[in-house]
């Protein structure tokens, strides 16, 4: 979680305007997976956004710790079959990530970061509930 922080601050900073686009273009792939409830499309727009926010940190060593990471979690997420309720907390999260590196927030992409970890994939809130 602190390096997921840390990681977010420093893409507030060290982020460039490609990858930017890049962190629109997969809210956008996350919001087309609630549609359809692709659970293939979410797992890789997730991926693929904390990858982007990870490059954009220009923290050397968070890619590589990352990519192990994500090869557990997946198949996690994947056994759930998130519906789209689920799909949607992941949605709202990310934009507020996203709106936060945009706007050069550190302290609100730290928080928003974290939140998304801790909230996307609460047991409690797997079942479809949205509170």
């Amino acid at each position: 979680m602190l390096l997921e922080r840390e990681t977010a601050e420093a893409a507030t900073k060290n982020r460039t305007a490609a990858q930017l686009e890049c962190l629109a273009s997969y809210c956008a792939d996350s919001r087309a997976s609630a549609d359809t409830c692709d659970t293939q499309l979410i797992l890789k727009a997730n991926y693929q956004f904390h990858r982007c926010i990870a490059e954009a940190s220009r923290i050397w060593f968070i890619g590589p710790i990352l990519d192990p990471l994500w090869v557990h979690i997946g198949p996690l997420v994947r056994q759930t079959t998130p519906g789209r309720a689920q799909i949607m907390r992941a949605v709202v999260f990310h934009d507020s990530i996203y709106q936060a590196i945009a706007d050069q927030d550190a302290k609100r992409a730290a928080e928003a970061i974290v939140e998304d970890i801790i909230e996307s994939n609460r047991p409690d809130k797997i079942d479809g509930s949205t509170t």
